[in-house]
């Protein structure tokens, strides 16, 4: 279940970071995206997305909720071998705290994990395991992240007194902050566009890529749409709802192929991503074994992930 655990991280980091960073100056280089106009005349309602420069101090809480559903079934031939489920739920409170900023954008951050736990249950044909509830080796740890000039400058990761944490700590946090630094292609998109109501975007396949981190293992986003559903107040501030759609695939030794959809809220005034939660199906092919005992790994399942984000900004 390692594959998909790791997707589900890779689709988180744009909404993690990049919401964070959504205030980011945009970069002229990002490629335009398509647009596909289905509400029609003056009536239709329309939004203009604006942005917000980031600065030290800036602070966002966040939490996520990630569970994965997969069956698993082994066939060896026209024979089936095996058969597994495996449920893996995992929940993050997290404080990112803008520590460096250069050229508009964020290049540090301060890092707390408030909780970050994680719940698997395995059951193999009818040897079923209870479900166990672990903490992950992040929880109630801060981490300061920082990454060298460039997008393609190395990020740094340490602990409060400066040192490489472990490296199962090191390996989530450097996961999820992969945005730091990075200029963040979704805001740059909104930032400055006025987009009316059944307004259906479609995103380069590349811009999307950037978005959703998965990895070349992991495959590669081939889809990434976003249609404007309504507008609304939240908090004291105007957000745009958006209907989201992800699709991505791996054709590599391990197949893979991930659609998802739901609802992405963008705080209008800033570009940030207030909530989003996605949904959908889940299915992975691969052979294992060597040539005498080779056999096919078929799995399916469903994948629902979220994010909710509160910001504190910084005196202005």
């Amino acid at each position: 279940m390692k594959i998909g655990i790791t997707i589900s991280a890779g689709l988180l980091t744009f909404l993690t970071v990049g919401s964070a960073a959504g205030q980011q100056l945009p970069d002229s280089r990002v490629e335009q995206a398509t647009f596909s106009r289905t509400a029609s005349g003056e009536a239709a309602q329309r939004v203009s997305f604006a942005r917000q420069a980031v600065r030290i101090g800036d602070e966002v809480e966040q939490n996520l909720g990630l569970e994965l559903r997969m069956t698993l079934t082994m066939r060896q031939g026209n024979e089936m071998i095996g058969k597994s489920q495996t449920s893996v739920r995992t929940n993050q409170k997290r404080v990112l705290t803008t520590t460096e900023v250069d050229n508009g954008r964020m290049v540090a951050v301060r890092l707390q994990y408030v909780t970050a736990t994680k719940q698997e249950s395995i059951a193999e044909g009818t040897d079923a395991h209870e479900p166990t509830l672990a903490t992950q080796p992040v929880q109630g740890k801060t981490y300061i992240c920082r990454r060298d000039s460039g997008d393609n400058g190395e990020l740094l990761v340490t602990d409060e007194a400066g040192n490489r944490p472990p490296t199962d700590e090191y390996e989530i946090v450097a996961q999820q902050m992969q945005m730091v630094g990075r200029s963040n292609p979704l805001a740059h998109f909104l930032a400055g566009r006025t987009v009316a109501l059944g307004e259906k975007i479609e995103l380069p396949t590349a811009v999307a890529s950037q978005i959703f981190n998965l990895g070349d293992k992991f495959g590669k986003v081939s889809r990434f749409t976003l249609m404007l559903k309504k507008v609304q107040t939240e908090g004291g501030a105007k957000c745009a709802v958006f209907q989201a759609n992800v699709e991505a695939f791996a054709n590599a030794a391990t197949q893979m192929r991930l659609d998802v959809e739901g609802p992405l809220v963008v705080d209008v005034a800033t570009c940030r991503a207030q909530k989003i939660t996605l949904t959908g199906p889940i299915g992975m092919s691969e052979t294992r074994g060597s040539y005498s005992t080779a056999y096919q790994v078929i799995g399916t399942g469903k994948l629902q992930m979220s994010v909710a984000s509160v910001y504190h900004d910084a005196k202005r």
